[in-house]
């Protein structure tokens, strides 16, 4: 084999880590543009917000491909999940789809060929990252390689941008087309990158509404399919008998509030304590509620215990496989930010959203964050429908009493929950993996 590919690949890696590593460099410029705009950055941002609110689903024209060979990256369990719905999806499309890439067991078990599983063992934040480099800069230079000497017809990148971002330009370059499905979150901290992504992303598959205009007047090739959650929680259903022992465990009159620290072991060490310390606030008010702790991954649990001994007595923790259980019986919860609040939309669960800041990032998350909310339901409403907080210490009482609000008897209960099912009927479509597999069969690139 050719060594030509080979070196092309080391050196594009090796420009592609160190472009990482000094990505710091264009802060300033932009923290000085955020100073002086950021305001009509928000206000821009939201006006495409609301146009896009009212966006609905839609199909690809023309004929799509049969016999295509795709090749699927996720990094995250969420990714995993969507993209072996995903895989379903574009086998019962086209049965002589071959299906490759980058997952986790789930793709595995929807019969995607999975050559790496990054979602068994995330990695997430600067130094983890740091202390795989050798890994990582294999693995790019792998996908390099496999572009160059054996593409397939279609990439897909679903969600995971700090790798899919990367293999988008690399695939344009290479003349793959590239899909990203769940499209990263440009839109909240740097929409310049939206107009990056329309000149190396051949068609971006959207699941929220609003990122339809937001995209498209970057100049990307946009369609919105839904959101896949809602009907994949809808087919999952309930557990009677677990909801049944949480509520059980309730006093009469009392009310269920979940608290929802985050899937990852730094947002635990973050959120936890202050959640904790605001549900022991709440309980002198309202000294009949139980809290639950919907576990989001079992290698948690031990960080969460020790959390949970040091705050108020009597709380559940529920194991990874009831945690949507918890989530449907609770009467409310505190949250963080991200996709777990939709979850919270699905089973009509008013919440509080909160994430846990240094009061330097809260002020530097004020100039830079364009988005003008950080929780998801504000965002599809346009407005705020469930107070959310950059917490800083302090912050727990009036946390607490936005608890209070939402929960039964609250004044703000009744309001939130009309905005939730709102929500809940605007995103929830049949079918939408199938409408994603057909925007991924229809871009592949036709060889014959």
């Amino acid at each position: 084999m050719s060594l030509a590919p080979h070196l092309r690949a080391t050196l594009a890696t090796t420009g592609t880590l160190l472009g990482g590593l000094f990505s710091f460099v264009p802060f300033v410029p932009r923290l000085l543009r955020a100073i002086i705009c950021g305001r009509d950055d928000r206000e821009r941002m939201l006006g495409l917000m609301r146009e896009g609110l009212a966006t609905r689903p839609t199909d690809p024209p023309g004929v799509l491909q049969r016999g295509t060979r795709v090749f699927l990256v996720a990094g995250e369990p969420s990714g995993d999940l969507h993209g072996a719905d995903l895989a379903v999806a574009l086998r019962r499309l086209d049965p002589e789809v071959r299906l490759e890439g980058i997952g986790g067991p789930r793709m595995a078990a929807a019969g995607v060929d999975v050559t790496e599983d990054l979602v068994s063992d995330p990695v997430m934040g600067v130094i983890p990252v740091l202390k795989r480099l050798p890994y990582f800069f294999g693995l790019y230079r792998r996908l390099l390689i496999r572009l160059e000497t054996d593409p397939p017809d279609v990439v897909v990148g679903i969600d995971y941008p700090g790798l899919n971002l990367r293999l988008a330009k690399a695939a344009h370059a290479r003349g793959v087309p590239f899909v990203d499905y769940i499209a990263p979150q440009v839109w909240a901290w740097a929409p310049w990158r939206a107009r990056a992504m329309a000149g190396s992303v051949s068609q971006i598959v959207s699941i929220l509404p609003f990122e339809e205009p937001i995209f498209r007047v970057a100049g990307a090739a946009v369609a919105f399919v839904g959101h896949p959650l809602f009907e994949h929680l809808e087919q999952r259903g309930t557990d009677a008998d677990h909801r049944a022992a949480l509520r059980a465990a309730v006093p009469a009159g009392g009310a269920l509030v979940a608290l929802m620290p985050g899937s990852r072991r730094a947002e635990v060490e973050a959120n936890l304590p202050m959640q904790l310390a605001a549900a022991q606030l709440v309980l002198t008010h309202s000294p009949d509620t139980r809290f639950v702790i919907p576990l989001a991954r079992e290698r948690l649990r031990p960080l969460v215990e020790a959390a949970v001994s040091r705050g108020p007595g009597g709380i559940v923790i529920a194991p990874p496989e009831y945690s949507d259980d918890a989530m449907a019986e609770a009467d409310a919860a505190i949250t963080v930010s991200g996709t777990a609040t939709l979850h919270l939309v699905a089973h009509d669960t008013p919440a509080v959203v909160m994430y846990r800041v240094s009061t330097f990032n809260r002020v530097l998350a004020s100039m830079l964050l364009v988005s003008p909310y950080i929780a998801l339901p504000n965002l599809l409403s346009g407005r705020e429908i469930l107070p959310e907080f950059l917490a800083a210490d302090g912050d727990e009482q009036r946390i607490a009493n936005a608890v209070l609000g939402i929960m039964p008897g609250g004044p703000t209960r009744a309001a939130a929950l009309t905005a939730l099912a709102d929500i809940r009927d605007r995103l929830h479509e049949n079918g939408v993996p199938t409408h994603a597999a057909k925007w991924v069969l229809a871009t592949a690139k036709n060889d014959a």
